[in-house]
C-alpha cells in the first residue's frame, strides 16, 4: 500500500488498507471484496450482538465466497461433542447455525491445521439482513480449551449504496 502526505499532514492511501477495531478482529477491504479474519479463543465463541462492537457485521445481501478456520491453540472438545460455524442476524435470529461449516472436530486437529468451510452459505448470500458469525458446540460448555482464526472472503452487495 502507498501513502502520500501533503504539507499539512493530510495522508492519501493508495491500494488496499487492512483496519482493526482492536477486538480480535481485521476485514480487509479490496473494494467491496471484504476478507474477515477473526480470531476468538474458547471463553469467548463468537455470537451475534446488536450492541457489541467486538463482533464484526457482514452486511445483508453479501456473498460469501469462502472460508477457513485454524487452530491457534489445541482444542479440548467433550469427546462426543462437534463444533458448527454458522451466522445469525444481529438481534440473535439464526440464518444457518451450520451453515459455513457443520460438526467440525476441533479436538482432533493439532496447532496449525486448517479446515475449509463447506456449508450450505458458502456460495451464497447471507440474505437480506446483516450477518454476523457463530460458534456453537453441540452441547453447552463442552469447549474447555483452545483458540482459532476464523477467516471469510465475501463481496458486498453492489446494489446497496448505487445511485
Amino acid at each position: 500500500m502507498g501513502r502520500k502526505v501533503n504539507s499539512l499532514g493530510s495522508a492519501q492511501y493508495y491500494g488496499p488498507r487492512d483496519y482493526d477495531a482492536g477486538y480480535g478482529y481485521t476485514i480487509t477491504s479490496f473494494g467491496r471484496v471484504k476478507v474477515l479474519e477473526y480470531v476468538y479463543d474458547y471463553t469467548n465463541l463468537p455470537a451475534a450482538s446488536a450492541n457489541d462492537a467486538a463482533v464484526p457485521v457482514i452486511p445483508a445481501n453479501s456473498y460469501i465466497v469462502e472460508g477457513y478456520h485454524q487452530v491457534i491453540d489445541a482444542f479440548t472438545v467433550g469427546s462426543t461433542d462437534t463444533i458448527n460455524f454458522g451466522l445469525d442476524q444481529t438481534d440473535g435470529t439464526t440464518i444457518d447455525v451450520d451453515g459455513l461449516d457443520a460438526t467440525v472436530d476441533l479436538e482432533g486437529q493439532s496447532v496449525g491445521d486448517w479446515t475449509t468451510f463447506n456449508g450450505a452459505l458458502i456460495g451464497a448470500s447471507v440474505g437480506a439482513n446483516d450477518a454476523q458469525v457463530t460458534v456453537e458446540t453441540s452441547a453447552a460448555g463442552a469447549v474447555t480449551a483452545g483458540k482459532g482464526v476464523i477467516v471469510l472472503k465475501y463481496i458486498e452487495d453492489y446494489s446497496a449504496n448505487l445511485g
